[in-house]
């Protein structure tokens, strides 16, 4: 039987353990939709405190928690997300966005058309895949 070397088996194994941990993030979400609230919370918490280099845990927190209008607690699910962010990319435009949601709703609105102005920059306006997107953010701003 022939053995792999040492360094495909290293790859391998992060490779097993990054499918494991995004199938949670994936079922905790689901059970999120499914009304397991409690169950969807208490996994992505976990998640957040195992891996504090990822963001994705901490974002899906809040968007639970924002869509259960617990606002503030959205908040803050999502200040630990951008907090994680390397550098924000273009596909991180609805962290912000959500992020601003939950800052309205709670009155905190020099935030949140700080998140809002934040989201609609990283939504260029030569991408016809962002129109869309760029009009839910221009939408809010202009009857908020």
């Amino acid at each position: 039987m022939a053995r792999y070397p040492a360094s495909a088996r290293v790859a391998a194994a992060r490779q097993a353990i990054e499918a494991k941990w995004e199938a949670r993030w994936r079922a905790a979400a689901a059970a999120g939709k499914a009304g397991k609230v409690d169950e969807a919370i208490g996994a992505l918490q976990a998640m957040v405190r195992e891996r504090p280099e990822r963001f994705e845990a901490a974002a899906a927190l809040g968007d639970l928690l924002r869509d259960r209008e617990r606002f503030a607690e959205a908040v803050t699910a999502y200040d630990t997300a951008v907090a994680r962010l390397p550098a924000p990319e273009n596909r991180h435009w609805g962290l912000f966005y959500g992020r601003a949601l939950a800052l309205e709703r709670i009155d905190q609105w020099a935030r949140a058309e700080s998140d809002f102005l934040r989201a609609l920059s990283l939504l260029p306006a030569s991408d016809p895949g962002a129109r869309t997107n760029r009009g839910y953010v221009l939408n809010y701003l202009g009857y908020t």
